[in-house]
């Protein structure tokens, strides 16, 4: 999910949708895109034909009227329902929380969110806390976030790996602005293998956490 053309009077939101035959059979589908918050829904809809036990993309676009920007000050989201419909009923579905933002990073500027200057003002932050290690509940990690943004924070690094789904979900409710880094630092080497791993790592975490309006910048170094 990626908007374009974003102002107070509208917003392009793009969303790509892979879907995936498996029937063994050549099949005609609906895809269907619902886009909704408090104020309005919005609706695309696209049939297509997929071979056989194959993959197709499909490009969609609604064009969001007025929308609600996201910013930590008014981290407005948006529900995005995906369904794929096949013999008039529905076979596969995905809900998801966006967020419509628009960033840009310049020399002579700095960071602007939503044509606005906003100065980051960010700290590092692990996962783990005593005696449970990584084991934190859903509940733990909004206690942790929390407490971070009333400390006056707006941004945090995610030292130094991808964290739980969890956390993006609640910095996208709550207005955190993240940094999404791939694990692996300590162990670099110029070992062939190590690469393809690092390469992998970058992958599944952008596809992972992509869609997340809290995410403003990738670490990949």
């Amino acid at each position: 999910v990626h908007p374009e053309n974003i102002s107070s009077a509208s917003a392009d939101v793009l969303i790509k949708t892979q879907v995936k035959n498996s029937t063994g059979v050549k099949s005609s589908i609906i895809v269907k895109q619902v886009l909704f918050n408090g104020a309005q829904k919005l609706e695309s809809t696209t049939e297509v034909a997929i071979d056989a036990n194959s993959v197709k993309d499909i490009d969609q676009q609604i064009k969001a009227l007025h929308p609600n920007l996201w910013s930590p000050d008014e981290p407005n989201l948006y529900t995005l329902n995906t369904e794929i419909w096949s013999n008039g009923r529905i076979t596969d579905k995905v809900s998801q929380k966006v967020g419509i933002r628009k960033l840009s990073f310049t020399r002579a500027g700095g960071f602007k969110l939503n044509d606005i200057a906003v100065k980051i003002i960010g700290t590092n932050r692990h996962q783990d806390c005593p005696y449970i290690g990584n084991a934190l509940s859903e509940e733990a990690q909004f206690r942790d976030l929390r407490r971070i943004k009333k400390a006056g924070f707006n941004f945090v690094r995610l030292s130094h790996y991808p964290q739980d789904p969890s956390v993006y979900r609640i910095c996208d409710s709550i207005g955190l602005m993240l940094g999404d880094p791939i694990p692996g630092w300590q162990f670099f080497n110029n070992n062939d293998l190590f690469k393809t791993r690092v390469y992998s790592d970058i992958r599944n975490m952008i596809r992972r956490d992509r869609n997340h309006p809290s995410v403003i910048m990738w670490e990949v170094s």
